[in-house]
């Protein structure tokens, strides 16, 4: 995976742009591991890192006055496949690993952002779309 991240660098601007993705990122992680709160499980191949993913509880959803129907939700992010290994399930049991991992802790509800290119992955794991939300930027 880091050989992928590497060659984006390759282009000029890329750098401290990345560099400065890299460094929100880290405290963003910081942040949600805190306390062992968040959790990511890797699958290597020797010393190689072939596929990941990462998970943290957001707290209670829907956020309420009255929290008596609320969720802790887990947020799912950053899972990842190398290009070589994609197609052959790798994603699938990251999902797997964190899914029994929330059980375990309690946690009865998941979610995430999709990305075209993994729907397919969480769809074959028991994610559904929920089409009436909606985003603005403002």
């Amino acid at each position: 995976m880091l050989e992928e991240i590497k060659r984006l660098r390759g282009t000029p601007e890329q750098p401290r742009r990345l560099d400065k993705m890299d460094r929100a990122y880290r405290a963003y992680l910081r942040e949600r591991f805190a306390g062992g709160r968040g959790f990511a499980f890797i699958l290597q191949q020797g010393r190689r890192a072939l596929a990941s993913g990462t998970a943290s509880p957001l707290g209670p959803w829907p956020p309420t006055a009255s929290l008596h129907h609320a969720y802790e939700v887990l947020y799912v992010y950053g899972v990842y496949t190398v290009k070589s290994h994609r197609g052959q399930g790798l994603a699938g049991r990251i999902m797997k690993a964190i899914g029994a991992e929330a059980r375990k802790r309690g946690l009865p509800l998941l979610a995430l952002y999709a990305s075209d290119a993994g729907k397919s992955v969480y769809e074959r794991g028991g994610f559904a779309s929920k089409p009436n939300w909606m985003i603005k930027e403002s």
